[in-house]
């Protein structure tokens, strides 16, 4: 392999002056590559002597590719100028340097790593798999000789190079819509051998199972009428009561289920999101119900960068399982200036938390667990250390509505803005600085009745939805006023009877409490904390003649602080004033 490997980095080097762009190098290596070996095994005459050697090879080419697919992008490398200047001295200077053995050559072709950003980039190609995930996917999968195995989504065909080296499958099939990816992925599927076959195809139009699936499906694809077509396919071949979802990946897991053999197992790449959001937890209570998730692992931030900044998740799919794993690999990598990656022991590791709980990383949760807690299925809610609140209630039961703010725009509320004082004020985020709203709120010339439910009565507690650094703030509204909260806000109305707000924010502003509203936070690049989960926070109880205590002691801090930020205030407008005294 290092061999092999070595070669198609000297043939790429060659290339240097002669490649349009430095990102179709190995893409050109290989279609020279994929040439010569056909060239090789299926011509009788020298084709390196013959003075039309370019038109040659790519005539070569077109005579054993039935479906057309390699030959036109072996022609377009190899004649169309976008991608080698000066080709026909670049194609015989690459094929001279590479070897005269077929079976070498299909090495190279198997060997050769694509720079997979800059073919993103300048090919259009969609969502190219990490090597460090195709590996893990691979391992996790645990393909054994005779397996059929399948890549929904090819790409440029990675995951079954690897797929075909970890054992002697029966069939190693890969399926992708974008034509330049097809087209490589084939050159990759003749050189595994006969047992290999890649076609243009969608998905969800592939009929047969496998024992073994694999997909890095798009993230975030807007379905439209799509989606009605596959789940009406997909109650054809009885799979009945699928809930309502909101997220495509669903759609995609579907898919991947239903192409498993009794026994197989399947593994996606999906969006974090839709592993905890409000509206996709029917459809994972169905697919928990029916025992179709083995596994849940955590991937670290930046895995799919430059190609996207979105959390993923991978997601282990096979049938009767009684219990969900959990794996936290968020941190089992090795995090470099511009990517990052899984070493082989941090891909052995994980295997390894795939069958082992360990305090942090891993865990096993049955159905009832879950289901107490929305059927959310992101690792990092539910690993790491308990946190014990004594004599703890929820925040849901000491609440009487939990609700959250506006969603009116920027743009709507410029439209009711007032440069007088009125009885309407708006209170966004920025209003809340070191735990107290900011005493002048801007003006509204009216608060529509639609409004109103939105509206924060004097004391409500108030809290900011997108974390890690919660604000959290008790409202003080005059009498007479309406103040419309606005934006990522949850607005509390507490039950008095049972509780202070006041001493609710000092128990959220204490380091067990930030703990329990971090822990209750969902997502990497923009952590926010679910209205469910938030209703899930215990506070630790105390009698309302102890809470009074307490907030006394805090009123009167609050008060010291008031005097020293008046007298902080004044010492720098004489700081400012200064010059003028002189």
């Amino acid at each position: 392999m290092e061999k092999t490997s070595n070669i198609a980095w000297e043939a790429a080097s060659a290339l240097r002056g002669s490649v349009i762009d430095r990102g179709y190098s190995f893409i050109a290596v290989m279609a020279i590559c994929h040439a010569k070996r056909t060239a090789l095994t299926h011509s009788s005459a020298d084709i390196a002597t013959n003075d039309d050697f370019v038109n040659n090879l790519i005539e070569a080419v077109r005579e054993n590719d039935e479906d057309g697919y390699i030959s036109h992008l072996v022609e377009d490398v190899l004649a169309s100028g976008r991608y080698l200047s000066n080709s026909t001295d670049a194609v015989r200077k690459i094929y001279g340097i590479l070897p005269d053995d077929p079976e070498e050559l299909a090495e190279i072709i198997l060997d050769i790593e694509l720079e997979e950003d800059l073919a993103s980039q300048f090919m259009r190609f969609e969502g190219i798999t990490p090597r460090s995930v195709t590996e893990l996917a691979v391992k996790a999968l645990g393909i054994v000789e005779g397996n059929s195995v399948a890549d929904f989504g090819t790409g440029t065909g990675s995951f079954l190079v690897r797929a075909s080296r970890e054992a002697n499958c029966e069939l190693v099939y890969g399926c992708d819509v974008n034509l330049t990816s097809v087209a490589i992925a084939k050159m990759r599927a003749e050189a595994i051998g006969p047992n290999a076959t890649v076609e243009q195809a969608d998905m969800f139009r592939i009929d047969g199972t496998f024992d073994k699936c694999f997909s890095n499906y798009p993230f975030a694809m807007k379905m439209g009428s799509f989606k009605e077509e596959v789940l009406e396919s997909l109650k054809l071949q009885g799979f009945e009561g699928i809930p309502h979802f909101q997220s495509s990946d669903w759609l995609f897991n579907l898919q991947l289920i239903a192409r498993l053999k009794d026994g197989g197992k399947a593994v996606g790449v999906m969006t974090r999101g839709s592993s905890y959001n409000g509206a996709d937890e029917k459809i994972r209570r169905h697919f928990i119900a029916n025992g179709w998730i083995e596994t849940v692992i955590a991937l670290p931030a930046g895995m799919f960068s430059p190609y996207t900044s979105i959390p993923t998740t991978m997601v282990i799919l096979s049938k009767g399982n009684d219990a969900v794993r959990f794996i936290d690999a968020s941190e089992l990598c090795q995090k470099g200036r511009r990517e990052t990656t899984f070493s082989d022991g941090d891909i052995v590791r994980i295997l390894e938390l795939i069958n082992e709980d360990s305090e942090g990383l891993s865990k096993r949760m049955s159905y009832d667990e879950l289901a107490a807690d929305g059927f959310i299925l992101n690792p990092e809610r539910h690993l790491g250390e308990a946190i014990e609140v004594k004599n703890g209630i929820s925040v849901e039961d000491l609440s009487l509505k939990i609700t959250r703010g506006s969603g009116w725009a920027k743009k709507q509320l410029e439209e009711f803005n007032s440069n007088t004082p009125t009885k309407f004020r708006y209170l966004m985020l920025q209003n809340i600085v070191d735990g107290e709203v900011e005493d002048d709120l801007p003006y509204l010339t009216e608060i529509e009745p639609s409004q109103d439910k939105y509206c924060i009565k004097d004391g409500d507690l108030l809290l900011s939805k997108i974390g890690p650094n919660f604000k959290i703030a008790v409202a003080d509204v005059p009498e007479g006023e309406k103040v419309l909260a606005t934006g990522n806000l949850y607005i509390i109305s507490l039950d008095r009877a049972m509780i202070d707000p006041r001493y609710v924010k000092l128990y959220l502003d204490t380091d067990q409490g930030v703990a329990q509203l971090r822990r209750a936070c969902v997502g990497t690049t923009m952590p926010s904390i679910p209205a469910k989960a938030f209703g899930d926070i215990l506070i630790p109880m105390a009698s309302l003649a102890e809470q009074a205590k307490i907030v006394d002691r805090y009123e009167a801090l609050r008060q010291e602080i008031a005097i020293h930020k008046m007298a902080i205030e004044k010492a720098r407008q004489k700081m400012a004033s200064l010059l003028d005294e002189e």
